[in-house]
């Protein structure tokens, strides 16, 4: 099995590939934004950090899916937020 190009994947993560493309954008200076050396380096660390909210994000979200899935695979039993259907415990005869 061949690992997948970083274009390929962070195709598969957009929010992701947006916020590399921002930082690429600050260091290209493709809008001519930035003079000073401390704006670029105050705009990428706030990318950056960004970035690693997401991520943080995107991993969290992968494992809760994939927790749910091994619960529902290894329980067939196991019901989604139903309603329960007992009536509690009958009274005893006196």
């Amino acid at each position: 099995m061949s690992k997948k190009s970083i274009d390929e994947r962070l195709k598969a993560h957009p929010v992701l590939e947006g916020r590399i493309e921002a930082i690429l954008d600050i260091v290209e200076d493709s809008a001519r934004e930035v003079e000073r050396a401390d704006e670029a380096e105050r705009r990428m660390i706030e990318e950056v950090r960004q970035l690693g909210n997401e991520a943080r994000q995107g991993w969290a979200e992968s494992k809760v899916g994939e927790q749910e899935g091994r619960v529902l695979r290894q329980g067939a039993g196991v019901k989604r937020n139903g309603k329960k259907n007992s009536t509690g415990t009958q009274r005893s005869a006196r």
